[in-house]
């Protein structure tokens, strides 16, 4: 759970609440006597005397009193001194009411001073205790909030100032009480601060202040960066203080203004800083921007300038100098925020007051430089805003030249928040001091630049010499301390860089790894280089897993095959960092590749605020490709985007009149144009599609629909004619359905697609929606080859992120067209051949019999279709009957739902000339989890995107790791364990069944039930699932490693095919039983499994080997575990019984599916 922000706080309000009255008073005061004296002095230099004298008395105790203050702020509690200067405000208040009452202008710069004295003594608490009170990564945002509410008690204090002036010769008894009043509330308001102990400092007491002023600043030289951060404060409330007493001179000569006008001048002045500090603070983030401080300092030159030249315009001027406001506050705050940050815990207040102490010294030679320069050198006001805005310039140019890692943040930054809105997580997790090796996924060439943004610790990168070289480049390689790594030197050049980057470590510096060594060109997570073992090796220092989210598409990444083939979707592109806990310096790249990939797991949440709804998704799609090709099947219907979006919006019409109350309605259609618009349909009234399976037996089928509580299914009359079976639900007939579809539904649904803009449209399509993305999208039931089926409850998020993840690997095209033969009640189906083509603007072409080769065939050969998603049991179909140059468009074969034998494969391959793909999903997952891709060639080298034997890698956004089944500690590379998998795919859970969803998820992870392992680069192989192990004589004897190792046996039969199960056995605990299907030299395979090494336990006996005419399969092709049990079963109960023997497995698969009917067949 995310800890409450600190800022939103009550006691952090009550510090802005405190500090926004004490601002108010000083601003209001100091005006009204500095105008005071305007109007009663009567030359021109007893005038300016008179105001520098005002500023200089307001700012001298700052000098005088900073390092008491400071030494105060450390040895007592910050909060309590709060509260007792807010008291001693008070009563600076009440002799400031004798003063008005008296008329003396000298009563009045004496309490000016007092005034000036209680400000001093209360800002080292102010800002010493914002570090104790907000952790680090909320500081820049709190010093923009007390900026902000600073700076809006300046200018509501001088607009009161101005008109309390003009009432001062009238009213002088109210004018004081305000100020009274005000003094009053704040010392209320700091009573609820947040309470801070003691700091607990034993530095003796220093009664000279120079002295203790000068002692701290002989402390801070030792860290140069401390030192340089508060003379660059000290220059600006410099420029500050010269700024506001030349303020009132211009706006009078040669502005000619009265006391209003000149007040709404440093209004502007006002409101600038303010809301420039409101934006520092939100653009620095969770760190302090010094990239902020150059542009900062570089704003307040050039408007400087302009001043000097814009006083013939009132309009002109306010405008200038509100930005002069902006550029301070992008200039101070990273200042003073680093300040604050860098300051010992023991010293913050005396560090504060030094600070404050050299400010304020400077202001007040200020006011003298400010009355040499007016009433000796008569340089006016214009001239001396131009020699301000040229000393703003050297500044500028200090900066570039010997603070150069500045202007590289400031260059970063721009470019970063030009191109870019990144948000960060987990950046509490960089060390601010020591050093660190941050270890990160590699998606674009702007990679290292974005890291640099989010931390504000200068970062060493290790990068490529051919980068390195660059001539645009180079130079900020070189500001930023790159290491170059010369792999074309061979390992020595390696080697040498290495060692560099292990130097840097040591020195305490922060360096970056890219542990893949490259940009991926797959759009997944690469094998990581064991480099960074060899860098870490006997370190003391941490590493940072880091993973960059949704980089992928941006300018610099090489989605769609090629750098810049295509601009990015937005501008700035969101992407989001994630920082992960330190791992220590002893991990293993495998450890450290399964950290980053963890953290993209979690990184789905954290991409936005509200994920678009599936609806929202296929519209965004009809809009942008509206007579791009996006629905047919074999029937002949053909649709593009836009009339696809018509008629769904029509029909949803037409389906709300149908059934308001229905929650979720159950629809019984094959794979079809009529029914994707069904399920696009239902979702768009904000009801719950449960596409039924019409293949499985009549009692599961009305099980479904009692638990999902459906009272109407969608279905059509030639299918339930077929079924021949009474539906347990009120049976709703398309084509009634879409004869009640009138022509007006059809042209208003055309008249919103056509006119309405993108948000509206957007907003009707969400109607009567929950709107939530993390609702529920369907419940899809579990094929039950296992067990019972089980309704799983998958989100629109969930859908939605397996989408995203599919889409970053494909490298999808704009003429790609998927072959969806896998029916919608199949998570494979749901997801890949209905949303997955809606999402990302592919063509879909159904078929309603996966099994019928001859039509599917000529349905590809007809619309050229690119990807197919089948079973192996399809895919050996179709390799016998459809015709080679009828898949010849195909790019894309993935292959799910069972194991994809070596033989099947080849005869596809060798067939069609197109390798099919191995993917693992589940259905609780929606459903992939990780599949083989093409691998990448880079010139000699190329990028893994596939292992043969394996099933790929995990998606983008997907974690997978292997524990213990016992203890769930975590396993090594290559070694089996029970398979873990995290994500935004993962369901939400089982419906109903809440017993059933805590075994599933276990913090965050889904419990497969698989047993397999990761290599080394984090390719996913399932030796065999947790329930299909054997318990023979103690030992555990896994089902799956026989199969595999019969098949290798048989391998010359390509329609081969097997399945261990087990049966009870009242001596050894259980008895292996093979059914198979095709030819097999019993006596062979069993000398063959004893040639392999197997155990006498795991060779099945010669008795225990039963033929089949066909396995059992599900509807979706996959393997009926269950029924192929209860087959077994049956046999060796005949076996047991002769006189009972017969055609006893002669029976219709577990679902009644069409994949044929076994017939044992005795050896």
């Amino acid at each position: 759970m995310t800890p409450p922000s600190a800022i939103r706080s009550v006691g952090f309000r009550a510090l802005l609440a405190t500090q926004f009255l004490g601002a108010f008073n000083d601003n209001a005061f100091r005006l009204v006597v500095s105008l005071a004296a305007v109007r009663l002095m009567p030359t021109p230099e007893a005038r300016s005397l008179y105001v520098a004298l005002a500023g200089g008395l307001m700012t001298l105790p700052y000098v005088l009193f900073s390092t008491y203050a400071g030494y105060l702020a450390d040895r007592f509690s910050k909060k309590r001194l709060m509260v007792a200067w807010k008291l001693l405000e008070v009563a600076v208040m009440l002799l400031a009411a004798v003063a008005f009452w008296l008329r003396s202008p000298p009563f009045m710069v004496a309490v000016v001073f007092l005034m000036g004295a209680q400000s001093a003594l209360f800002s080292p608490c102010k800002y010493g205790i914002l570090p104790e009170t907000l952790p680090d990564q909320e500081l820049s945002r709190g010093n923009g909030a007390m900026q902000m509410w600073t700076f809006l008690a300046i200018i509501l204090g001088t607009a009161a100032g101005g008109r309390l002036a003009g009432l001062f010769a009238e009213h002088r008894v109210a004018c004081a009480a305000v100020f009274v009043a005000i003094a009053i509330l704040g010392t209320l308001t700091s009573l609820a601060v947040t309470p801070v102990p003691a700091a607990g400092s034993r530095q003796p007491f220093e009664p000279l202040f120079w002295k203790g002023a000068l002692d701290t600043f002989r402390q801070v030289r030792a860290d140069r960066a401390l030192l340089l951060c508060i003379l660059g404060s000290a220059f600006f409330w410099c420029l500050g203080a010269l700024f506001q007493m030349n303020i009132l001179l211009y706006a009078r000569d040669p502005m000619g203004l009265d006391e209003t006008h000149t007040a709404y001048l440093l209004t502007a002045v006002a409101l600038g800083i303010g809301l420039g500090s409101q934006l520092a603070g939100r653009w620095s983030g969770e760190k302090v921007e010094f990239g902020l401080v150059p542009l900062g300092a570089l704003t307040l030159g050039l408007f400087s300038i302009w001043l000097s030249f814009s006083f013939n315009s009132y309009g002109l001027t306010l405008a200038v100098l509100f930005m002069l406001g902006v550029g301070s506050a992008f200039y101070d705050l990273p200042l003073g925020t680093y300040v604050q940050q860098r300051s010992p815990a023991d010293a913050k207040g005396r560090v504060l007051a030094c600070s404050a102490f050299l400010a304020n010294g400077g202001i007040v030679a200020m006011a003298g430089l400010f009355w040499l320069l007016q009433s000796v050198l008569h340089l006016g006001a214009p001239l001396t805003f131009l020699a301000v805005g040229l000393g703003s310039m050297l500044v500028v140019y200090y900066i570039c030249r010997l603070l150069p890692e500045f202007l590289l943040r400031f260059l970063i930054w721009l470019g970063t928040h030009s191109l870019y809105r990144i948000r960060i997580v987990g950046g509490e997790y960089i060390p601010r001091n020591g050093g660190a090796l941050l270890v990160c996924n590699h998606v674009s060439h702007a990679d290292g630049f974005v890291i640099q943004a989010c931390i504000q610790r200068v970062v060493r990168f290790l990068v490529p010499r051919t980068f390195y070289d660059l001539p645009m480049l180079r130079p900020f390689f070189r500001i930023m301390n790159a290491i170059p790594v010369a792999a074309a030197d061979g390992p020595g050049g390696v080697r040498e860089a290495l060692r560099q980057a292990r130097e840097e470590v040591r020195a305490g510096r922060v360096v970056c790894l890219f542990a893949e060594g490259a940009v991926t060109r797959t759009g997944n997570l690469l094998p990581f280089s064991a480099a960074l073992e060899d860098l870490m090796r006997d370190l003391d220092a941490p590493i940072i897993p880091v993973y960059l989210d949704r980089m992928w598409g941006s300018l610099f990444s090489f989605e769609g095959g090629r750098l810049l083939r295509r601009l990015p979707s937005r501008l700035p592109y969101p992407c989001t960092v994630l920082f992960g806990r330190p791992l220590p310096a002893w991990s293993s790249a495998f450890q450290v590749r399964q950290a980053v990939a963890e953290l993209g797991a979690s990184a789905f949440p954290h991409r936005r605020k509200r994920p678009p709804l599936l609806t929202t998704l296929f519209c965004r799609q009809a809009r942008r490709t509206p007579f791009r090709l996006c629905m047919a099947d074999s029937s002949g219907r053909r649709l593009n985007y836009a009339q696809a979006a018509v008629a769904a919006l029509a029909l949803a019409r037409t389906l709300r009149r149908d059934g308001r109350a229905d929650t979720m309605v159950g629809i019984l259609l094959p794979s079809s144009v009529p029914a994707a618009l069904v399920n696009i349909a239902v979702t768009l009234c904000g009801k719950i599609p449960v596409n039924l399976n019409f293949t499985a037996p009549a009692e599961s089928l009305a099980a479904a629909v009692r638990r999902c509580g459906i009272r109407k299914i969608y279905t059509s009359r030639a299918l339930a004619e077929r079924l021949a079976v009474p539906l347990p639900a009120e049976a709703v007939y398309m084509e009634d359905v879409l004869a009640r579809t009138t022509w007006l539904d059809r042209s208003l649904a055309a008249a919103a697609f056509a006119i309405l803009p993108g948000v509206l449209l957007r907003r009707r399509l969400r109607r009567g929606s929950p709107g939530d993305p993390n609702s529920l999208a369907t419940v899809v039931f579990s094929s039950g080859s296992t067990g019972d089926p089980k309704g799983v409850m998958l989100s629109h998020a969930n859908i939605g992120a397996n989408i995203e993840g599919i889409y970053q690997i494909l490298q999808i095209r704009p003429g790609d067209v998927v072959l969806g033969v896998m029916p919608f009640f199949h998570s494979f189906g749901f997801t890949g051949t209905l949303w997955l083509p809606l999402a990302t603007g592919m063509g879909a072409v159904y078929h309603h019999n996966p099994l019928d080769a001859k039509a599917i065939g000529e349905l590809s050969q007809r619309f050229k279709t690119t990807v197919l998603l089948a079973s192996p049991t399809f895919l050996l179909s179709y390799a016998r009957r459809v015709e080679a140059g009828q898949f010849a468009s195909l790019r894309f074969v993935f292959a799910g739902a069972e194991r994809l034998g070596e033989s099947v494969a080849g005869l596809f391959r060798e067939r069609f000339g197109i390798e099919p793909l191995e993917g693992y999903g589940c259905t609780e997952l929606s459903p992939i989890v990780a599949v083989n891709i093409p691998n990448v060639a880079i010139g000699p080298r190329r990028q893994l995107g596939s292992r043969r034997g394996t099933l790929g890698l995990p998606l983008p956004g997907v974690a997978v790791k292997a524990v213990d089944p016992e203890t769930r500690a975590d396993r090594g590379p290559g070694e089996d364990g029970l398979l873990l998998v995290r994500g935004g795919n993962v369901m939400l859970g089982y419906l109903g069944d809440e017993a059933r969803t805590r075994d599933a998820l276990r913090d965050g992870w889904y419990v497969t039930g698989d047993i397999g392992h990761l290599d080394s680069d984090g390719f996913i192989t399932i030796t065999d699932r947790l329930s299909r192990f054997s318990k023979i004589g103690g030992e555990m004897v896994s089902h799956g490693q026989i199969e595999q190792a019969i098949c290798r046996a048989a391998a010359g039969d390509a329609g081969f095919a097997c399945v261990v199960t087990a049966i009870p056995d009242e001596q050894k605990g259980e008895h292996l039983i093979v059914l198979y299907q095709g030819r097999l030299d019993i006596a062979a395979v069993r000398a063959s499994l004893a040639r392999a090494g197997l155990p006498n336990l795991w060779i099945p006996r010669a008795d225990a080997f039963l033929a089949v005419e066909n396995l059992p399969l599900l509807a979706s092709g996959k393997l009926d575990w269950r029924r192929a049990k209860a087959l077994a079963a049956e046999w060796a109960a005949a076996a047991r019984h002769p006189g009972g023997e017969g055609e006893s497995g002669a029976a219709g698969s577990g679902d009644g599916s069409r994949a044929s009917r076994e017939t044992p067949r005795g050896n």
